[in-house]
């Protein structure tokens, strides 16, 4: 698996683009903003782009979204909604990109409809959880939600998983469960 970062002018936010080596399919995950560069990635692996992931709604995240669409008009767009009514059907909280298979984990508390997805020994965690720090939420509760949600979906995958967030550095689980002041 090769994943290619791109860091965007729209507030610093960060792009992935997820390529299986072997069936040539490729994701992106987050769209701050769609770029010739991101095509160039593409066209040169000679790729099959066959979704976007999108961790929450924020315009930082999705803003690229129409330029994107107009390049790739049936994109399928991950998570489906269906995950949000039930996110523990296997129908739903899955996803395939060549021989990978992720897992999609409720994030809520950022925003209500953050999501990571795990796939390989990589989470994407959107801006619930950053290199020592966690994104900011609208309440105190929220706050409590996004912890709990951590600590039950990402805290638990072992400690070399990379950890590739919405904005700023890498990190990985195990320096986060051990550093992170926030959980």
């Amino acid at each position: 698996m090769l994943i290619y970062h791109f860091c965007t002018s729209v507030n610093e936010s960060n792009v992935y683009l997820l390529i299986d080596e072997e069936s040539k399919e490729s994701l992106l995950i987050d769209v701050s903003t769609w770029t010739e560069t991101m095509q160039k990635v593409l066209d040169e692996h000679r790729t099959k782009l066959i979704g976007v992931f999108i961790t929450h709604e924020h315009y930082d995240h999705t803003s690229g979204l129409g330029n994107l669409y107009r390049s790739y008009p049936n994109l399928i767009r991950y998570p489906k909604n269906e995950f949000f009514h039930n996110p523990e059907n296997e129908n739903f909280n899955t996803l395939t990109v060549g021989r990978w298979q992720g897992k999609i984990l409720p994030l809520p508390g950022h925003t209500p409809e953050s999501v990571g997805l795990h796939i390989g020994n990589v989470i994407f965690t959107g801006d619930a959880l950053f290199a020592g720090s966690v994104g900011g939420t609208v309440s105190s509760w929220e706050a409590k939600r996004q912890v709990e949600a951590i600590k039950k979906n990402i805290l638990i995958l072992p400690e070399h998983t990379l950890v590739l967030t919405g904005h700023g550095p890498a990190s990985s689980v195990g320096i986060e469960k051990k550093y992170n002041p926030f959980l």
